[in-house]
């Protein structure tokens, strides 16, 4: 009996390490790529939440132009993103009437892009990459 609680025991730790989950994922968290939104920032005055969404999907380009599935969103159907910062951007809506570009803070961590607009209430979205 007791030569088969050893093997039994080691077996049982060699088992346990090797079903560990990896912690290591690797994130692409560059700008350029298509983001699908899966929570807005919902505020009416003071504090606010997160809510989870269906929201838009906006593919930003390596020249810095992007499309989007919404034209009454910040970004508009299509545009051009400029004065790029590791922290903040523009967004130049392309459309036929005046637009001034809308700034934009972000961070993009662990692949979840987090994107402030200016607004009087709060706005904010948060992606990710598809």
């Amino acid at each position: 009996m007791r030569n088969l609680i050893l093997p039994a025991v080691a077996t049982i730790i060699v088992l346990s390490i090797s079903c560990r989950k990896s912690s290591d994922r690797v994130y692409d968290n560059t700008l350029p790529g298509t983001w699908k939104e899966y929570q807005s920032y919902v505020s009416i005055g003071a504090g606010g939440n997160w809510r989870n969404v269906n929201g838009i999907t906006v593919t930003i380009n390596a020249d810095s132009t992007y499309t989007s599935i919404d034209e009454f969103s910040s970004w508009g159907k299509s545009g051009w993103i400029t004065d790029v910062t590791d922290s903040s951007f523009f967004i130049n809506v392309n459309t036929t009437g005046f637009s001034p570009p809308r700034y934009c803070r972000y961070t993009i961590k662990n692949g979840v892009f987090e994107a402030w607009y200016m607004c009087i209430e709060g706005c904010g979205s948060r992606f990710r990459k598809q």
